[in-house]
Protein backbone atom coordinates (compact mmCIF):
# COMPACT_ATOMS: atom_id res chain seq x y z
CA UNK A 1 0.00 0.00 0.00
CA UNK A 2 2.77 2.61 -0.81
CA UNK A 3 3.30 4.39 -4.12
CA UNK A 4 5.60 2.61 -6.80
CA UNK A 5 5.09 -1.09 -5.03
CA UNK A 6 8.31 -3.09 -6.15
CA UNK A 7 7.41 -6.86 -6.54
CA UNK A 8 8.57 -8.89 -3.27
CA UNK A 9 8.60 -12.92 -2.66
CA UNK A 10 6.27 -14.05 -0.04
CA UNK A 11 8.73 -14.70 2.89
CA UNK A 12 12.41 -14.23 2.91
CA UNK A 13 14.89 -16.59 4.90
CA UNK A 14 17.44 -14.96 7.25
CA UNK A 15 20.46 -16.97 8.62
CA UNK A 16 21.20 -15.35 11.61
CA UNK A 17 20.25 -12.44 13.93
CA UNK A 18 22.66 -9.99 12.08
CA UNK A 19 20.69 -10.78 8.59
CA UNK A 20 17.76 -10.46 10.68
CA UNK A 21 18.42 -7.04 11.93
CA UNK A 22 19.60 -5.78 8.43
CA UNK A 23 16.58 -6.88 6.59
CA UNK A 24 14.39 -4.88 9.58
CA UNK A 25 16.48 -2.10 9.44
CA UNK A 26 16.22 -1.98 5.14
CA UNK A 27 12.30 -1.96 5.72
CA UNK A 28 11.54 -5.27 5.38
CA UNK A 29 8.15 -6.63 7.33
CA UNK A 30 9.04 -8.87 10.47
CA UNK A 31 5.88 -10.85 9.11
CA UNK A 32 7.65 -11.70 5.59
CA UNK A 33 10.65 -13.05 7.66
CA UNK A 34 11.85 -16.57 8.45
CA UNK A 35 14.75 -17.65 10.40
CA UNK A 36 16.84 -20.43 8.48
CA UNK A 37 20.06 -22.53 9.60
CA UNK A 38 23.22 -21.10 7.86
CA UNK A 39 23.51 -24.26 5.72
CA UNK A 40 26.94 -22.54 4.28
CA UNK A 41 28.26 -21.91 7.63
CA UNK A 42 27.82 -25.38 9.77
CA UNK A 43 31.08 -26.05 9.73
CA UNK A 44 31.87 -23.18 12.19
CA UNK A 45 30.53 -24.82 14.51
CA UNK A 46 33.59 -27.34 14.87
CA UNK A 47 36.12 -24.26 14.79
CA UNK A 48 37.68 -23.38 17.93
CA UNK A 49 35.91 -19.81 19.51
CA UNK A 50 39.00 -18.35 20.91
CA UNK A 51 41.60 -15.60 20.58
CA UNK A 52 44.92 -16.91 19.88
CA UNK A 53 46.85 -14.56 22.24
CA UNK A 54 50.31 -16.45 22.86
CA UNK A 55 52.32 -13.05 24.51
CA UNK A 56 54.81 -15.29 25.04
CA UNK A 57 55.32 -16.89 21.58
CA UNK A 58 58.34 -14.96 19.52
CA UNK A 59 56.21 -14.68 16.42
CA UNK A 60 52.74 -13.46 16.00
CA UNK A 61 51.02 -14.81 13.25
CA UNK A 62 48.99 -13.39 9.95
CA UNK A 63 46.61 -14.38 8.22
CA UNK A 64 46.10 -12.35 4.86
CA UNK A 65 42.75 -12.68 3.36
CA UNK A 66 42.65 -11.19 -0.37
CA UNK A 67 40.32 -9.64 -2.35
CA UNK A 68 38.52 -10.68 -5.19
CA UNK A 69 39.22 -7.11 -7.12
CA UNK A 70 42.68 -6.41 -7.96
CA UNK A 71 42.65 -3.09 -7.30
CA UNK A 72 41.32 -3.47 -3.92
CA UNK A 73 43.69 -6.48 -3.33
CA UNK A 74 47.12 -4.16 -4.73
CA UNK A 75 46.01 -1.73 -1.78
CA UNK A 76 45.86 -3.71 1.08
CA UNK A 77 49.26 -5.61 0.00
CA UNK A 78 50.37 -2.33 -0.53
CA UNK A 79 49.11 -0.85 2.89
CA UNK A 80 50.81 -4.19 4.92
CA UNK A 81 54.20 -3.82 3.07
CA UNK A 82 54.31 -0.48 4.09
CA UNK A 83 53.10 -1.14 7.71
CA UNK A 84 55.23 -4.17 8.42
CA UNK A 85 58.30 -1.77 8.56
CA UNK A 86 57.23 -0.53 11.59
CA UNK A 87 55.59 -3.82 13.26
CA UNK A 88 57.41 -4.29 16.45
CA UNK A 89 57.30 -8.03 16.94
CA UNK A 90 58.44 -10.59 15.35
CA UNK A 91 55.85 -11.75 12.48
CA UNK A 92 55.09 -14.63 10.03
CA UNK A 93 52.54 -13.52 7.39
CA UNK A 94 50.36 -15.88 4.79
CA UNK A 95 48.29 -14.54 2.21
CA UNK A 96 45.62 -16.65 1.31
CA UNK A 97 44.45 -15.27 -2.40
CA UNK A 98 41.13 -14.93 -3.51
CA UNK A 99 40.56 -17.52 -6.07
CA UNK A 100 39.76 -14.98 -8.47
CA UNK A 101 42.69 -12.55 -8.12
CA UNK A 102 46.46 -13.46 -8.13
CA UNK A 103 48.79 -12.84 -5.64
CA UNK A 104 52.66 -12.14 -6.38
CA UNK A 105 55.46 -11.68 -4.07
CA UNK A 106 57.40 -10.00 -6.82
CA UNK A 107 55.16 -7.19 -6.77
CA UNK A 108 55.63 -6.15 -3.20
CA UNK A 109 59.44 -7.08 -3.05
CA UNK A 110 59.46 -5.25 0.78
CA UNK A 111 57.14 -7.81 2.14
CA UNK A 112 58.34 -11.36 3.57
CA UNK A 113 55.45 -13.16 2.95
CA UNK A 114 54.29 -17.06 2.00
CA UNK A 115 51.57 -17.78 -0.05
CA UNK A 116 48.59 -20.62 0.62
CA UNK A 117 45.57 -21.92 -0.91
CA UNK A 118 44.66 -23.99 2.17
CA UNK A 119 41.16 -23.77 2.77
CA UNK A 120 40.20 -21.42 5.35
CA UNK A 121 38.69 -23.29 8.07
CA UNK A 122 42.01 -25.38 7.91
CA UNK A 123 43.62 -22.38 8.50
CA UNK A 124 42.17 -20.26 11.13
CA UNK A 125 43.05 -22.00 14.29
CA UNK A 126 46.96 -21.63 13.10
CA UNK A 127 46.69 -17.95 13.32
CA UNK A 128 46.57 -15.05 15.92
CA UNK A 129 45.74 -11.98 13.68
CA UNK A 130 43.39 -11.72 10.51
CA UNK A 131 43.73 -8.68 8.31
CA UNK A 132 41.20 -8.83 5.49
CA UNK A 133 40.08 -6.89 2.87
CA UNK A 134 36.43 -4.93 2.83
CA UNK A 135 34.68 -7.18 0.36
CA UNK A 136 35.33 -10.92 1.59
CA UNK A 137 32.85 -12.91 3.39
CA UNK A 138 36.08 -14.49 4.92
CA UNK A 139 36.21 -11.97 7.38
CA UNK A 140 33.30 -13.51 9.11
CA UNK A 141 34.19 -17.10 9.51
CA UNK A 142 37.51 -15.60 11.40
CA UNK A 143 35.57 -13.29 13.24
CA UNK A 144 32.63 -15.96 14.20
CA UNK A 145 36.67 -17.84 15.06
CA UNK A 146 36.94 -15.24 18.10
CA UNK A 147 39.53 -13.89 15.91
CA UNK A 148 41.63 -10.85 15.98
CA UNK A 149 40.45 -9.61 12.61
CA UNK A 150 41.49 -6.54 10.86
CA UNK A 151 39.65 -5.00 8.22
CA UNK A 152 41.03 -2.63 5.44
CA UNK A 153 39.24 -0.12 4.22
CA UNK A 154 39.82 2.59 1.02
CA UNK A 155 38.74 5.75 2.35
CA UNK A 156 37.58 6.75 -1.52
CA UNK A 157 34.95 3.85 -1.20
CA UNK A 158 32.29 2.26 0.26
CA UNK A 159 32.59 0.51 3.26
CA UNK A 160 30.85 -3.23 1.82
CA UNK A 161 32.74 -5.13 5.29
CA UNK A 162 30.05 -7.74 6.55
CA UNK A 163 31.76 -6.97 9.92
CA UNK A 164 30.49 -3.04 9.30
CA UNK A 165 28.82 -2.28 12.53
CA UNK A 166 29.20 -5.06 15.29
CA UNK A 167 31.17 -5.06 18.00
CA UNK A 168 34.83 -5.80 17.95
CA UNK A 169 35.18 -5.02 14.48
CA UNK A 170 38.39 -2.81 13.87
CA UNK A 171 38.81 -1.59 10.72
CA UNK A 172 41.92 0.75 9.53
CA UNK A 173 42.77 2.81 6.54
CA UNK A 174 46.44 3.91 6.80
CA UNK A 175 49.70 1.79 7.38
CA UNK A 176 49.94 3.28 10.68
CA UNK A 177 46.69 2.31 11.98
CA UNK A 178 47.74 -0.89 10.89
CA UNK A 179 50.79 -0.92 12.19
CA UNK A 180 49.44 0.37 15.39
CA UNK A 181 47.08 -2.15 15.90
CA UNK A 182 49.52 -5.09 15.38
CA UNK A 183 51.78 -3.34 17.89
CA UNK A 184 49.22 -3.47 20.30
CA UNK A 185 48.05 -6.97 20.00
CA UNK A 186 49.37 -8.33 23.18
CA UNK A 187 48.30 -5.47 25.08
CA UNK A 188 44.36 -5.96 24.26
CA UNK A 189 42.59 -8.26 27.15
CA UNK A 190 38.88 -8.12 25.30
CA UNK A 191 38.07 -8.00 21.79
CA UNK A 192 34.78 -7.12 22.71
CA UNK A 193 33.96 -10.50 19.98
CA UNK A 194 30.20 -11.68 20.58
CA UNK A 195 29.76 -13.60 17.71
CA UNK A 196 26.54 -15.84 19.53
CA UNK A 197 23.69 -15.63 16.87
CA UNK A 198 25.46 -14.15 14.14
CA UNK A 199 24.27 -17.43 12.51
CA UNK A 200 21.92 -20.01 13.34
CA UNK A 201 24.16 -23.23 13.34
CA UNK A 202 21.78 -25.67 15.29
CA UNK A 203 23.30 -29.02 13.93
CA UNK A 204 19.86 -30.80 13.26
CA UNK A 205 18.16 -27.79 11.18
CA UNK A 206 15.30 -27.24 13.03
CA UNK A 207 14.05 -24.02 11.37
CA UNK A 208 14.43 -26.36 7.72
CA UNK A 209 12.79 -28.63 8.94
CA UNK A 210 9.35 -27.27 10.20
CA UNK A 211 9.64 -25.21 6.64
CA UNK A 212 10.19 -28.47 4.28
CA UNK A 213 7.92 -30.08 6.35
CA UNK A 214 4.98 -28.00 7.36
CA UNK A 215 5.38 -25.31 4.72
CA UNK A 216 1.82 -24.20 5.30
CA UNK A 217 2.87 -23.03 8.43
CA UNK A 218 5.22 -20.96 7.31
CA UNK A 219 4.07 -18.02 9.39
CA UNK A 220 4.74 -19.19 12.46
CA UNK A 221 8.18 -20.47 11.52
CA UNK A 222 10.11 -17.78 12.91
CA UNK A 223 8.21 -17.36 16.42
Amino acid sequence: NVKCNLPMPSFIGVNGENAKKLSLDCGYPEKNIIELEALRYLYLNDISKHNTKDTNSECLNILVLGDYQKTNTNHQMLLLQEASKDVIKKIKIVVKPHPSCNIFASNYPRLNFTLTHTPLHKLLNDFSVIFASSNTSASIDAYYSGKFVLTVLDPSALNFSPLRGLDGALFVESAKQLSDAINQFDKISDYNIHPEGYFYLTPSLPRWEKLLINPDKIKSISK
